[in-house]
């Protein structure tokens, strides 16, 4: 068992790893070849993907979930009836995904600018492809795989993948290769190697019968699952394709850039602590609120320390970084520091509720707060609009910020009342304190501590220094003020 925990957040951390080594070095050569409005395109088009993907949420988590007892008691008709459950609603929503491709690679083409639109419509056909191959074919061996533990397969198949795309497409890119042959090589290596899942399932679980007969309650709580995962789709989705619809798509490239960054340094964050959430659904199954209570409390404070560590170090570092990461990339504006600013308000907002948004997930308060995630998807699109009309590309991350200063402060709330039954006031507390000793941090760091910034090396020292610096009041907190943590 343990060694299955550690395999897996190995594997994981390698995932996370290798795909923020190559996300960083494609970017570039990209914009250099083919320019910011073509890089504009392709991360547009992604976002569009992930969007369209939404007839697939909540079928993951709810067939995982109704996977986990089969599993454990090697109950092979059972097992089977959910795989088939499973694949039938993939099926279903893979033929949904097929008509809005189809649809978007005919309107995709008259909302942009700057594009050959045959190249765009294409383009849409191309990466749709991957997503089309996820509902009929790996999906349903990806949730067996999740729920038998064995996440560590999918991640080192996701590992081959990666390195071997972006070493094609370097090679390509260096050839003079046009992007959509670049793009279409692409998506062919992916689902080649993606194979792979299939001839692994097929030889360690030969019983399974994707064409079992499975009851229709099968999966009964795919429908509230659906809402949550369509919300927090539509949230991570939106801003690209806003920013597309209603700005230049060399402005798109600049922003997903910067998403980019910040994604990997949230995938950090969350790649460090993703361990320690397992523990709560041991808690409440123990019903011991006194244990839940003092581990909860440890849990955030230890969360949220390193949320300020990870974000003073992006506010500090991410303009110094760009200046060197985006040098030969000339034709748009790529130094923006109120864009990594307002991501940084971001992050901070979004994490601060992540502990209590994990208690949620693991007491399965589906239904409860299904109404209460939409709301905060419907105010992020309104408010996006609003702000990107009347302040640019900027005003996609002020629409965020509004829907997140919605649901933030609700969901804590919400689980310290219904599942934790502690008082919000002491989460509030310690956002205040950290803040504060982040705050001063930021301020000594970058008047006393950062030097001047001229390449890798530079700051890759200057990140390590800073990251050292913020952890000893983070580690003073953690061992002088346990009275936060009570």
């Amino acid at each position: 068992m343990n060694k299955a925990v550690i395999r897996n957040v190995a594997v994981n951390i390698s995932v996370q790893a290798v795909t923020a080594v190559a996300g960083f070095i494609l970017p570039p050569l990209i914009v250099a070849a083919y320019g910011s409005t073509l890089n504009g395109m392709v991360a547009s088009i992604g976002q569009f993907m992930a969007y369209l993907s939404i007839v697939e949420a909540g079928i993951l988590s709810v067939s995982i979930a109704a996977l986990s007892k089969p599993l454990y008691d090697d109950d092979k008709d059972k097992i089977n009836s959910v795989i088939s459950a499973t694949q039938d609603f993939y099926s279903k929503a893979g033929c949904v995904f097929v008509g809005m491709t189809l649809t978007l690679a005919l309107i995709y083409p008259n909302i942009v600018e700057g594009v050959d639109k045959l190249t765009a419509g294409l383009m849409v056909l191309i990466i749709g492809t991957i997503g089309i191959s996820e509902f009929f074919i790996v999906g349903k061996y990806r949730v067996l795989l999740i729920a038998d533990r064995k996440y560590y397969v999918l991640g080192i198949v996701r590992i081959i993948a990666v390195i071997l795309n972006t070493l094609v497409t370097v090679f390509l890119i260096k050839t003079g290769s046009s992007l959509l042959l670049v793009k279409f090589v692409s998506v062919s290596v992916y689902i080649f190697v993606y194979a792979a899942i299939l001839i692994y399932v097929k030889k360690r679980y030969d019983f399974i019968n994707p064409k079992a007969k499975f009851e229709k309650n099968t999966l009964e709580q795919k429908w509230d699952m659906m809402y949550h995962k369509a919300a927090g789709m539509i949230l991570d989705t939106s801003p690209i394709i806003l920013l597309t619809i209603f700005r230049p798509l060399y402005e798109v490239s600049v922003y997903s850039i910067y998403a980019m960054i910040f994604l990997a340094v949230g995938l950090l964050i969350d790649t460090l602590l993703d361990g320690m959430q397992g523990f709560f659904g041991r808690f409440l199954a123990e019903n011991n609120p006194t244990k839940l209570k003092r581990f909860y409390a440890k849990y955030e404070t230890i969360y949220f320390s390193t949320v300020g560590i990870g974000y003073t170090c992006a506010l500090l570092l991410t303009i110094p970084f760009m200046r060197i990461y985006a040098k030969n990339m000339t034709d748009a504006n790529y130094i923006q520091p109120s864009l990594a600013a307002l991501f940084v308000v971001v992050g901070v907002i979004n994490r601060t509720r992540m502990p209590a948004s994990a208690m949620l997930m693991a007491a399965g308060h589906f239904k409860q707060t299904k109404w209460r995630a939409v709301a905060e998807a419907l105010i992020s699109i309104a408010a996006s609009i609003f702000f990107i009309v009347n302040f640019g590309f900027v005003g996609v991350l002020l629409g965020t910020i509004c829907s997140l200063a919605y649901r933030a402060p609700d969901i804590i709330i919400y689980s310290s009342r219904h599942i934790v039954h502690n008082n919000p006031l002491t989460t509030l507390a310690k956002i205040i304190v950290l803040g504060v000793w982040f705050c001063a941090g930021y301020l000594i760091l970058s008047k006393f501590v950062i030097s001047n910034i001229d390449n890798y090396l530079d700051f890759a020292k200057n990140a390590i220094i800073s990251a050292a610096f913020l952890a000893v009041p983070a580690g003073i907190y953690l061992l002088f003020l346990p009275k936060f943590s009570k």
